[in-house]
This record gives C-alpha cells, sequence and structure tokens, in this order.
C-alpha cells in the first residue's frame, strides 16, 4: 500500500509540473553551436601559421595566429589573405603596415625582430565562407660599411677616423612556395545548410540537362528523330571510347567491387580505353603517350617505373595504362577521355544488380614540381580496378568528371535524388579541408 502511495504521488507532481509549464509556456531550448573551423597552414621551424573561424550571424569572424621562433638574424613575416580574388586587410593592424604598389598586395610586420608572436583578426560576410592566404619571410641582415676618411685640405693629414656607417639588405621571400601557400580555409556548412546546396545542384544539373536535350532537338534534322540522334554513340578519336547516351537507367545505388578489372586474361587495352583529345574536346591532341602495363607492383618513384609497371598501391592482379605528356603546357592542353568496360555494379528500385563500366573525362590539369629527375613531366596512371583509383605524378590538381554505364552498352546511369544527396553529402564529408 505505501509503494502505490508513493507512486500515485509521483504521478500526481508531474501532472501538476507538466500544467504548470504549460501555463508558463516553458520551451525546451537546444544550444546549437555555431559554425566553425580551424586549420594549421604552416608548421615548420621556421613559422607557425593557423587559422580559426567562427560564424557569428550573418559574418565570419577569422583569426590568424603566427609564431616565428627565435632566430640569429631578423625576419619579418607578410600576409595576402583574399576573399574570393579580393586582398582584404585585417581589423586591428597593429604593429603591421601594408607595402605599397607590390602585387601581391601584402601586409607585413612593422619591424624586423629575431622573433615574433601574435594575431590579426579578419571578417567576412557569410556568402564569402573561404579565405586564401599566403604567407612568406624577409630576412634583413645588416653589415658595417667603413666610410672613406678624406684627407685635410689644410697640411695634408688624415682627417678624424669616422665611424662606420650601417648597411641594411632584405632578402625577400625565405618559404618555399609549398609551404607560402596560397592556402584555402573554408567555413564547413551545416547539414541543413549543405543538403539545401545539394538539392540546389541537383536542381541545376538536371535544369542544364533539360535545356541542353531542348537544344539538340531543336537542332535536328527533320528526317531524324530524338530516339535515334539520343540512341548513337559518339566515338572520339581513334580508340573506342564511346561516351554514353541516349536514355539514362534509373539506380539506387552504386557498388564498386575490389574485383572488377582486376585478375582476368584480358590486356591493359581491353580493360581500359584511352583517347588523348584538345582541351575543348574537338579533336585528337598531337601531346601525350599513353604506356600499358600489366607487370608490377612497383613504386612510382621514377618516370621508368610508372612507364614500365603497375602500382604496389592498386589493387592485386590490377594492370594499368598511363598518359605522359612532357611539359605542363602539353598537360594543360589537353583532355583525356576513359572508358572501363566494367567497374561495379548498380541496384535498381527492385533490387536487382547491374554491370555496369565507367566513362571518365579528365581535363584541366595544374602543374606542380613534386616528382622525378625531370619536374617538367607529367602523367597520370589508371587503374584497370577503378576502385584503386588513379596515380599522378608532377600534377597538383585536375578535373575529373564521371559517367557510370550499363556494362556492354551506350545507356548511362541516373541515380535517384535521394541517392545522389546521400552520396554527395558523405563525399564532401570525407574531403576534410586541406
Amino acid at each position: 500500500m505505501r509503494q502505490r502511495k508513493l507512486i500515485h504521488g509521483l504521478l500526481a507532481a508531474l501532472l501538476v509540473m507538466m500544467q504548470l509549464l504549460t501555463l508558463l509556456q516553458i520551451r525546451s531550448v537546444h544550444a546549437v553551436a555555431q559554425p566553425s573551423v580551424k586549420q594549421t597552414l604552416v608548421d615548420t621551424s621556421d613559422l607557425s601559421l593557423d587559422v580559426v573561424g567562427v560564424q557569428n550571424g550573418d559574418v565570419i569572424d577569422w583569426t590568424v595566429n603566427y609564431e616565428r621562433p627565435i632566430t640569429a638574424t631578423d625576419r619579418a613575416l607578410k600576409l595576402d589573405v583574399k576573399a574570393g580574388d579580393t586582398t582584404i586587410s585585417p581589423r586591428d593592424p597593429t604593429n603591421w603596415q601594408q607595402l605599397q604598389a607590390v602585387d601581391p598586395q601584402w601586409w607585413q610586420e612593422s619591424e624586423f625582430s629575431t622573433q615574433a608572436k601574435g594575431s590579426l583578426h579578419y571578417q567576412t560576410p557569410i556568402d564569402q565562407p573561404s579565405l586564401t592566404i599566403t604567407a612568406q619571410l624577409d630576412e634583413q641582415t645588416t653589415t658595417q660599411v667603413e666610410a672613406v676618411t678624406p684627407l685635410a685640405e689644410t697640411d695634408g693629414e688624415a682627417a678624424p677616423q669616422a665611424d662606420p656607417t650601417p648597411e641594411s639588405t632584405v632578402t625577400s621571400d625565405l618559404l618555399d612556395p609549398e609551404i607560402a601557400g596560397p592556402h584555402t580555409v573554408t567555413m564547413p556548412q551545416t547539414q541543413a545548410e549543405e543538403e539545401a546546396a545539394i538539392d540546389d545542384e541537383i536542381a541545376e544539373q538536371e535544369a542544364s540537362e533539360a535545356v541542353g536535350e531542348a537544344v539538340t532537338t531543336a537542332e535536328l534534322p527533320e528526317a531524324a528523330s530524338v530516339a535515334e540522334v539520343q540512341s548513337a554513340p559518339v566515338v572520339r578519336a581513334t580508340e573506342s571510347v564511346t561516351k554514353p547516351s541516349g536514355p539514362a537507367f534509373e539506380a539506387a545505388n552504386l557498388v564498386l567491387t575490389l574485383t572488377a578489372g582486376a585478375n582476368t586474361g584480358q590486356t591493359p587495352e581491353q580493360l581500359i580505353q584511352i583517347n588523348v583529345l584538345t582541351a575543348d574536346g574537338t579533336g585528337a591532341s598531337p601531346y601525350g603517350t599513353i604506356k600499358s602495363k600489366s607487370t608490377g607492383s612497383h613504386e612510382y618513384n621514377s618516370r621508368y617505373n610508372m612507364e614500365n609497371y603497375t602500382s604496389h598501391n592498386y589493387v592485386a592482379g590490377s594492370k594499368s595504362r598511363a598518359v605522359f605528356f612532357e611539359t605542363p603546357a602539353e598537360a594543360q592542353a589537353s583532355k583525356i577521355e576513359v572508358s572501363y568496360p566494367h567497374v561495379g555494379q548498380v541496384q535498381d528500385a527492385n533490387g536487382f544488380l547491374h554491370d555496369i563500366g565507367a566513362f571518365v573525362t579528365v581535363s584541366n590539369f595544374k602543374h606542380a614540381a613534386h616528382e622525378w629527375t625531370n619536374r617538367n613531366n607529367m602523367a597520370i596512371d589508371f587503374a584497370s580496378n577503378f576502385y584503386s583509383g588513379v596515380s599522378i605524378a608532377n600534377t597538383r590538381s585536375f578535373k575529373w568528371e564521371v559517367t557510370f554505364f550499363l556494362a556492354g552498352t551506350t545507356t548511362p546511369i541516373e541515380f535517384t535524388k535521394k541517392f545522389r544527396r546521400e552520396a554527395h553529402f558523405h563525399v564532401v564529408k570525407s574531403r576534410g579541408v586541406r
């Protein structure tokens, strides 16, 4: 009986509290953390530089923290901070000055010194969520130059010895370009903002595709139907690289397998077809040497190894093909089309699996002199196993576009909007900030 009374008492107390909360209109309030980012840009024995960004309402507050460890000579840090293409100024440039008539438009410490530590503060509107920062160090050395002592005019005797004159020499840009940057820092979006942006991107892509289809239809000769033109594959250059076309097959899931393109009796040319085109894709490029490899596995620490072997980083049993450019100008003037006949499977709305291939275009090559004896040589190596990815040499970045298609056909794959949103969201999350 006593236990029952206790339970009834608790229930009564709970009901009273609920009524009071209703009368007082008390609501639960959940604290929502403001989007923020922290990124280390430089961490060397000469300089430490990091950036912290915090969204506050409709602006983003940025703090650039720097530290120069003690050195034997006097140095000064200089920064070029851009929002978009525009250099922005710090909000509290105490002990800093803007260097005039120079490009980039540097802000530099006002005084050279053997060490320094501090912070600079910047602010951008919320629609400018990225900063691009370049850092450099200048060094000042001072030497004593003896003054010339003239003879006295009256008696030919030497005048009193003049004091040595200090003379300063400034050496600019001590940091290697790879360390100096530019470095990009981007404020992450909230999940709701990101999903909204992805929806906008998907809608824009669908609208663009619709416009493209409308233009194609308008330009058709009267004797040809839309279906006939859509089903005709577009073949580029000399190898049989076929661009997917025609009505799309809708898929709800994607599976890239470890076995596709590996441990087969096929040649590299059968597993990967490659064309090297001009940058605008209108014809064959005069540049680019294609090398096919069936043996491995080696590290690509030389051009010879990439020309003759398959990377040890690929799935065992993979073959590969590589495209080599002798200069950055050749790479930038070219576009590569690649076709993989089999890369995995897709799942349709009913749960059935279908084998698929992949059509890839690679363009907009950016040079970075990192590897090999001749650092002007650029190369990209394609594994026959699509899951293994690619290897690059002396290449900073490139544009990669992929269209999946039903294996053995030219039918492109179109994924459901739900899958595209989820896949895009996870890819963005996996990128991180570099």
